[in-house]
């Protein structure tokens, strides 16, 4: 059985322009000590689908569907029962650290809360256990400030050690280098690959950067419009792309020229019918305006694509 998996999950917005369709019909799995990374344009649903598994939504929010982890739809879990599982089997980095800590509380009381919550330790003890992943981190000392007082870089870490410190089965990292120089690029994943291996956990990584997908993951999904297009182990994927979009995507990479994409990212009110992908696609063809492709399966590659079914 895998650690996770995702069944036909669709989350949808109810907002004054309209049902934002943000994911749909999204299906994947995730293996014990896997990395996979979800990769793709802003606003394609990527930070969607970790909130769905995270049940983190906004009340908008329609969601249909399973998310099954450890046999256990997270979907059909009461909020108590929810509130178990995040942070001591699921946690989260989130993309703007700076902005999910509360700037009124200092960052050990912050970092020792879920010890307090999940373990039930003494305070002293939860606080001497913050200290020491803080100091590991290369934050020794700055557990005493406040979040306002640290740089991105370091509010990066401090929130990779919230996320860890319980050492959860299943880590999300969504969008972890996003802002940050070449440098801290390569710190922060440096960090979030030592923090997965040492507790042996799960990773799912969520980031617009084939870089860092490439050089993180061993499996990788590619979203386009709340869909996704295809799916299989990163060197393939990225080495040979057998969707048109994946292809579009590699090309606008900064190493290839940055070759944009043409055409307009399409509304997520009202996306295109049959292909999403086909208005900007140099190869559709007369099926592609009017029927939705399936996600095919041949071997080890998922794509969702009339050439390749």
């Amino acid at each position: 059985m895998s650690l996770l998996e995702l069944r036909s999950l669709s989350v949808t917005f109810s907002t004054p322009s309209g049902f934002v369709k943000a994911a749909s019909d999204v299906a994947m799995s995730l293996e014990e000590h896997e990395t996979l990374a979800i990769v793709g344009e802003t606003g394609c649903g990527k930070s969607v689908i970790a909130n769905a598994i995270m049940r983190l939504l906004p009340e908008n929010a329609s969601i249909t569907g399973s998310v099954i982890y450890r046999g256990m739809d997270l979907l059909k879990l009461s909020e108590r029962e929810m509130a178990r599982i995040r942070g001591r089997e699921i946690s989260i980095i989130f993309q703007n650290p700076s902005a999910a800590f509360n700037p009124v509380h200092r960052i050990l009381d912050q970092i020792s809360e879920p010890l307090l919550i999940h373990l039930g330790i003494s305070k002293h003890s939860a606080i001497d256990e913050a200290e020491g992943i803080l100091c590991a981190l290369g934050l020794n000392g700055a557990g005493r400030l406040y979040p306002f007082q640290l740089s991105g870089g370091m509010n990066q870490r401090a929130m990779i050690a919230c996320s860890s410190i319980l050492r959860p089965r299943l880590l999300i990292a969504d969008e972890p280098t996003k802002g940050l120089d070449h440098g801290m690029v390569n710190a922060a994943l440096e960090l979030i690959r030592s923090v997965r291996d040492e507790s042996g956990a799960s990773l799912i990584l969520i980031t617009h950067d084939l870089d860092v997908a490439l050089s993180s993951s061993d499996r990788i999904a590619v979203m386009y419009c709340g869909e996704i297009v295809e799916m299989g182990k990163t060197e393939d994927v990225l080495g040979d792309p057998a969707h048109p979009y994946t292809e579009a995507l590699r090309e606008s990479m900064p190493d290839r020229g940055f070759r944009p994409i043409p055409g307009n990212t399409p509304s997520m009110v009202s996306p295109p019918a049959g292909c999403r992908f086909h208005p900007r696609c140099a190869f559709k063809m007369n099926i592609c305006s009017r029927e939705r492709p399936p996600l095919n399966n041949s071997c080890e590659r998922s794509v969702r694509c009339w050439r390749c079914i």
